[in-house]
């Protein structure tokens, strides 16, 4: 299969109805999802644990950050609190912590754990 040398042409009408089908789907994401801005209910990964996986030995300690997309136009707070296992335990402030979110930008919070016993499966829960 040969690459596609550059942009296809499209007519001036497609791009019109194609923007309006666009705008009639924000207008349906607005009544749907209870935020300021339609794109935190489309995009899956606006909050996320990085690293998704890790394997941990007994009494090890590790770090979780947890990435937050902020797609409104205004700053926001986030809280992040992390619901581990028996087994695990948060260094700092029990696993809760509160962050400032700038407007249309991606902030993170880096979170301190340790595994205390043998087979142990992490579990992160993050809450705005």
């Amino acid at each position: 299969m040969a690459p596609i040398g550059g942009p296809l042409p499209v007519s001036s009408h497609y791009l019109q109805k194609s923007l309006a089908l666009f705008q009639e789907r924000e207008k349906l994401y607005q009544k749907l999802f209870p935020h300021d801005d339609v794109n935190f209910g489309t995009d899956p990964c606006w909050i996320r644990a990085y690293p998704y996986r890790q394997k941990i030995l007994p009494g090890a300690k590790t770090e979780i950050e947890a990435r937050i997309m902020n797609h409104s136009g205004k700053p926001k707070r986030a809280r992040v609190a992390l619901n581990l296992p028996q087994g695990w335990q948060a260094s700092e402030s029990k696993g809760e912590t509160e962050i400032r979110l700038e407007r249309k930008a991606e902030s993170a919070c880096l979170q301190n754990l340790q595994k205390r016993q043998i087979d142990a499966v992490m579990s992160s829960d993050f809450r705005q």
